[in-house]
């Protein structure tokens, strides 16, 4: 389900800062980090993503699912024959990537919790050194969309990180289709470092 970023593009994000890192303590590849649980802002609720939210899941992205499939590009996700049996799966496996910390997915609902607006996926970076990075990626359903719900969500997450992860630089790789995120991610982290007009651009948060 989520987006995997090129290796290519992936070794251009400068390894980790030199000077000691001024955020929380602590490795988020590690066992001994504990996760933050859940997020709640004015316009959205983060909490563990996980079986539990099979169908709500299910419903948000096959109910926007022509517009993910051409802006996200992940690998044909998703399908227009998914399943809801096939969605627990993908969701089981989020649990324990989560429980194991080898990556962290994310449901997000509206404010008041009553349905799912889109996903934040946070997942180490395929180039070495891993320790305090990562790679972000994120979706919403039509209705965010169509009221700027990526930058809300984009401003929320990287706000988050910077508050509650220890975590000093994250990469966002974004396809040329999803213009909203583009230009959310160049209004929040600024110009990118790689920009392919018909491929995918790279922007890199630093603390």
């Amino acid at each position: 389900m989520r987006r995997v970023v090129a290796a290519a593009l992936a070794s251009v994000i400068a390894v980790g800062c030199a000077t000691a890192p001024v955020g929380p303590a602590g490795e988020p590849w590690k066992t001994s980090f504990t996760p933050p649980s859940m997020l709640d802002t004015e316009r959205f609720h983060l909490e563990r993503l996980g079986p539990e939210h099979t169908d709500s899941d299910f419903d948000a992205f096959m109910g926007c699912r022509e517009r993910l499939a051409r802006t996200l590009q992940w690998g044909g996700w998703p399908r227009a024959d998914m399943t809801r049996e096939r969605n627990r799966a993908d969701l089981t496996r989020h649990a324990r990537e989560f429980d194991e910390r080898t990556a962290y997915a994310y449901t997000v609902q509206d404010a008041a919790r009553t349905r799912c607006v889109g996903c934040v996926y946070l997942d180490p970076p395929n180039a070495e050194p891993k320790e305090r990075r990562a790679e972000l990626q994120l979706w919403v359903v039509d209705a965010e969309h169509e009221r700027g719900g990526e930058a809300a969500l984009l401003d929320a997450v990287i706000a988050w990180i910077e508050r509650d992860w220890p975590i000093d630089e994250v990469g966002v790789s974004v396809r040329a289709e999803n213009s909203a995120l583009r230009d959310a991610c160049r209004a929040r982290i600024g110009a990118p470092e790689v920009d392919e007009p018909h491929g995918e651009t790279l922007f890199v948060w630093r603390r």
